[in-house]
């Protein structure tokens, strides 16, 4: 029986599993982090249409 074989494959095993679980927490950090940006900038969007609420919405033109 080879022992050392075992607990080699199973020390990469271990490797590999960890290296996935590792990634799958990064990319869900990634996802919070992308959602949180969106929503601040819809937050100050909505900021600056409060502020401002006939800014933007007439256009004068002269000749």
């Amino acid at each position: 029986m080879d022992i050392y074989g075992i607990n080699a494959n199973n020390s990469v095993l271990q490797q590999a599993v960890s290296l996935r679980v590792m990634k799958m927490a990064v990319d869900t950090k990634k996802e919070g982090a992308d959602m949180l940006v969106q929503s601040m900038q819809e937050t100050t969007q909505a900021m600056h249409q409060a502020l401002n609420p006939f800014l933007g919405n007439n256009l004068d033109i002269y000749a």
